[in-house]
């Protein structure tokens, strides 16, 4: 399990139990970063999403949750075994390849 918060301020924090990066850690993103990723939410339409995608066959599988919260509120999708649209999984690429560009450093 792995868990990557991005805030508007550049600040990115990065806690993982099972990754290469064990642990809390704390990093930065630059302005250019945090514009496009809010760019991309806008265009994938984020807003409009479910706020849970899952299959009903599997029992054991990984589950992904975006978490975004604006001036609007707060708005959680949870895909569950990959049952969420392409765009869906094209944010959680985006986000994941973001975190392995961060210089991270460990906070515990």
């Amino acid at each position: 399990m792995w868990r990557v918060k991005y805030c508007s301020d550049g600040a990115a924090e990065w806690s993982a139990e099972y990754e290469p990066r064990v642990g809390r850690h704390v990093g930065m993103i630059s302005n250019k970063q945090w514009n496009r990723l809010v760019t991309l939410a806008a265009i994938l339409r984020i807003t409009d999403w479910r706020s849970e995608y899952a299959v009903s066959d599997v029992d054991d599988a990984p589950e992904i949750t975006i978490t975004i919260t604006d001036q609007s509120g707060r708005r959680e999708v949870r895909d569950y075994a990959g049952a969420g649209p392409v765009e869906l999984w094209a944010m959680q690429m985006v986000m994941r390849g973001m975190a392995e560009a961060v210089t991270w450093q460990r906070k515990d």
